[in-house]
């Protein structure tokens, strides 16, 4: 399971998908989690570099641009 953003516990559970996107739901505090998250700059580093993943496969899974991507890494 993944953290919920605002109770920070481990209670989210799918529920449904909203334009094409896989929507999350608290079960502790019923709300969902934000769609619209902005990717860690530092996470995005660590897959480019120790998952040697390429600025498409990142856009592709965050959901942005690859000019997005390239951005952040720098």
């Amino acid at each position: 399971m993944q953290k919920c953003p605002f109770c920070l516990k481990n209670t989210l559970v799918k529920n449904g998908r909203k334009n094409g996107r896989q929507r999350y739901k608290c079960s502790q505090c019923k709300r969902y989690r934000p769609q619209n998250e902005r990717p860690d700059n530092r996470l995005l580093l660590y897959q480019y570099i120790h998952h040697k993943q390429t600025c498409s496969h990142l856009a592709q899974h965050h959901h942005c641009r690859i000019k997005t991507i390239r951005r952040r890494i720098r």
